[in-house]
């Protein structure tokens, strides 16, 4: 129902009722519901944009192993939203999503960098 609600699917769009149904569903687990909360925070959609709020639910969901969960940290690490900015952790992360799923060259090649301890280059290669 949130994803309908927030993109006026079969209904009128309503940011305000797609926060309501997606925090029932978050704090019920459903990982779907912490992923789209955690969008809501850090784009700012229907609430005050919050970064902190929007890492609490990326790490609730990707701690069911939601890849793009895994990935929006990644972002958050490397770019110091919400969280201190940590490099080797955003790697890490960036690391985690690249053996969940298939994510491309770029991120594979910022992989080897972080490995061969060219922290600069795997960076460079994750935020391209």
């Amino acid at each position: 129902m949130g994803l309908m609600y927030l993109q006026g699917r079969g209904v009128a769009k309503d940011s305000a009722k797609a926060y309501k149904y997606f925090t029932v569903a978050a704090n019920q687990g459903w990982v779907e519901g912490q992923l789209h909360l955690g969008f809501m925070y850090f784009s700012g959609i229907g609430v005050k944009r919050d970064f902190k709020k929007a890492n609490k639910y990326f790490s609730l969901a990707s701690q069911s192993g939601h890849v793009l969960a895994l990935y929006h940290l990644a972002q958050m690490h490397a770019q110091g939203l919400g969280v201190m900015r940590s490099c080797p952790t955003a790697a890490e992360l960036f690391k985690n999503v690249c053996e969940r799923g298939r994510w491309g060259s770029r991120l594979m090649l910022a992989h080897r960098a972080y490995k061969a301890r060219d922290s600069d280059s795997a960076f460079l290669q994750y935020l391209s």
